[in-house]
Formats: C-alpha cells, structure tokens, sequence
C-alpha cells in the first residue's frame, strides 16, 4: 500500500528517501524494545525504499545526465531553505543512495562549483588572485547544474561574465574555504609555537 501511495506522489524521490528515514527510525526504536522481527521489517522497508530512489537516479542519468544531478543536488520543495535531496539522503543513512553516480557527481559539484583547479594550485590562487585570470591553472565550467530545481542559492553558477565574478566564485567555493581555514590553521599553529623552540646550544 505504501508503495502504492508513493508512485502517486508528485516527488517520488524525495518521499522515498523521507521513508528511509521513518522506516528506519522505527527500526531504532522496535530494536531499543527487543523486538528484533519487526525491526527487521522496518529495515527491510527502509531498503526498498532506498532501493527505489537510487534506481530512480540511476536510470535518470541514461536519459538525461545533467538534470538527474539538477535532482540529486537541487532542492524539493519551492520553499526557502528547504533541505536538498543529499540531506534527506544523509538523514535517512541512504549510503545506497550517497554511492551512486548522480550523488556523486552532485557532491563533486557543490564541493569544487565546477571549478577546475589542481589541488596544489588552491593555495596559491587564494594569495595570488591574478593566477585567477589564467585559463590555464583555473577553469570555470558551463554546466548549470540545479538550475532545473528552486534551490536556496540566490544564484545558480554559471561562467562568469568578469573578473569580479570570477574571483567571487573562486572564494565562495567551499573547497577554497577548506584550504584558506587549513592554511590559516598552520599559520597560528606556527606562530603560537614558534616561541617555545628549544635553543640548540
């Protein structure tokens, strides 16, 4: 019946990973009791579920590459900050799901923006914005990845017209982040401890 129900929703994908969640959550719960036998029908409902979204994004992906990513990566609701399919994915522990091609390539997008950069090349293009303006250490790509969806971005990426939308979307980027903090980290480690080294007499 539940899977009745579920091919008549208008968000088939996001509502089979909701059930994920519910299912096993109540796994959890029947297992804190001792009752094991229906614990084990809520995970095994749990698994056809999740069974059944990452089919869906799997055969999304033969038909049409780029939007079944838009559906991985863009939200499901036209609400604002409504959660994306890869956090209802994550809630539910779809690991299933988080594995397959289009999550992947939906997590690749969100983490770089499609930005081409070589991983040694991070920290130099953060204190030396000019190598910015160099095709051939940093590449912004086209694709327009959530576009299709109503996501809680203001703005979908796209390749940047100037050099001020360039060097925004460089430093927006969640893997510049990463680097710039990693990178500071180190510097106030070194500082903090450059003090106390020992005399070498």
């Amino acid at each position: 019946m539940a899977e009745y129900i579920w091919g008549l929703c208008t968000s088939p994908l996001s509502l089979a990973l909701i059930a994920c969640r519910i299912q096993r959550r109540c796994a959890e719960i029947f297992e804190d009791s001792y009752d094991t036998y229906i614990a084990s029908r809520y995970r095994e409902y749990a698994n056809n579920f999740e069974n059944l979204a990452t089919e869906m994004v799997t055969i999304g992906v033969s038909i049409n590459d780029a939007a079944a990513c838009d559906l991985v990566g863009g939200s499901y609701m036209r609400a604002w900050f409504s959660p994306i399919v890869l956090e209802l994915a994550y809630l539910g522990d779809c690991t299933t799901f988080m594995s397959s091609l289009p999550a992947q390539k939906a997590i690749e997008y969100m983490w770089t923006c499609n930005i081409r950069c070589k991983s040694h090349l991070v920290p130099v293009c953060m204190f030396l914005p000019f190598v910015l303006l160099m095709p051939r250490f940093v590449q912004y790509g086209t694709t327009e990845l959530f576009s299709l969806s109503h996501t809680r971005d203001r703005q979908v990426p796209t390749y940047p017209a100037n050099n001020h939308e360039r060097f925004w979307r460089f430093y927006n980027c969640p893997r510049v982040k990463h680097h710039f903090g990693l990178v500071s980290r180190h510097i106030l480690l070194g500082i903090l401890i450059s003090p106390y080294k020992p005399e070498i007499a």
